[in-house]
């Protein structure tokens, strides 16, 4: 979650919106950096969606760092980490210095993401954060 609030806290800073306008662009009474950076909350999805709405973005791009791709190839822009594979063989990341294999979870989760909308993309995301919190 920390680097979609960073990609946002960009995103703002190239706005000139001050932080409060921001919260209140997006329904809020106030900015919720101090929260977000807390941990207390997170931008939820119509936030989110407001959020591409304001600043012309995709929600994939604030989300994952990342455009829409063909499903072989994605470009992680806050790594600058390549996944590449087939629908059928190995998928590896690679990372500049460093190549690993993906689980077949891990692939199978590729690929269920790539076949939703964008909506469910964001829902998923938001799970996957909650438990990555969690830990």
């Amino acid at each position: 979650m920390k680097e979609v609030i960073a990609r946002i806290k960009g995103l703002l800073a190239d706005s000139g919106l001050t932080a409060k306008q921001f919260g209140i662009d997006i329904g809020l009474k106030k900015s919720p950096f101090n929260d977000w950076d807390a941990g207390k909350s997170a931008p939820t999805v119509p936030q989110i969606l407001r959020i591409c709405e304001i600043f012309g973005v995709s929600a994939n791009w604030i989300l994952t760092g990342e455009e829409h791709s063909d499903g072989n190839t994605a470009t992680d822009v806050s790594y600058s980490a390549v996944v590449q594979g087939s629908n059928s063989g190995p998928v590896t990341v690679n990372n500049g210095s460093r190549e690993r294999k993906l689980s077949d979870e891990a692939v199978e989760l590729l690929r269920i993401y790539e076949t939703l909308n964008i909506k469910s993309r964001m829902k998923l995301l938001e799970a996957a954060f909650a438990l990555e919190e969690e830990k």
